[in-house]
């Protein structure tokens, strides 16, 4: 049986993902992993006094192969969001009349921008939030002072998630959007299945507003 005290960080922390609840979910989500991980992986019986300053070596294989993980999964989501809205539908039905293998699945998808993006974003935030909440955890590990160590994982998150998770992939997937696009198209399709419950509402939502916003606007 474990028990999880949390000290509330003292320092404000700007958001790495567009969900305003994301810095508080993130922040939860690494503090409880990091009292996991320090009650497995430290020697038993010995408090930081005796251990000595925490190294980098302490994080754990685990974590670095999951942070690499997440952080391909969150660029995986930005190129096929990119590759998904750049791709020009005269010239990918032509491909699909052409028989142009997985051409028609993506001419499918990209009929419905409204069914097609919830799924997307939801997999990027759920992957920057996890890369988010491990480097949070990552770093209490290794320098020990909470706020220090939040204010600074926030701030290397946030440069590794624009550059490797958001720039590089948008930028070469719109490059090669009709390549990328067919590439992308199955695994965008099963994730959408997995994610249809939540996908569904967000879409309900998204439409709704929009229609609320369409009616002021005309008004």
């Amino acid at each position: 049986h474990m028990s999880f005290r949390f000290r509330a960080p003292t320092i404000p922390i700007e958001a790495s993902t567009s969900w305003p609840a994301a810095r508080h979910l993130r922040v939860a989500l690494a503090l409880c992993y990091h009292r996991w991980h320090s009650e497995h992986e430290r020697p038993r019986g010995l408090d930081l006094a005796e251990r000595g300053p925490l190294m980098i070596g302490d994080v754990g294989t685990a974590t670095v192969v999951l942070l690499l993980a997440f952080t391909l999964l969150s660029a995986f989501f930005s190129g096929s969001e990119a590759a998904l809205l750049s791709v020009q539908r005269i010239r990918i039905q032509h491909l699909a009349r052409s028989g142009t293998p997985g051409a028609a699945r993506v001419a499918k998808l990209v009929e419905r921008p409204d069914r097609l993006l919830p799924p997307i974003l939801l997999g990027n935030n759920l992957a920057n939030t996890a890369v988010a909440a491990l480097a949070t955890a990552a770093a209490i590990t290794i320098f020990g002072d909470e706020g220090e160590a939040i204010l600074i994982a926030t701030a290397v998150v946030t440069l590794v998630l624009l550059i490797f998770g958001e720039t590089i992939p948008k930028t070469a997937a719109a490059r090669h959007a009709e390549r990328a696009s067919i590439i992308v198209a199955i695994p965008i399709v099963a994730i959408s299945w997995l994610l249809f419950p939540i996908s569904f509402v967000l879409q309900r939502i998204s439409n709704t507003a929009i229609k609320l916003l369409g009616s002021s606007t005309a008004e």
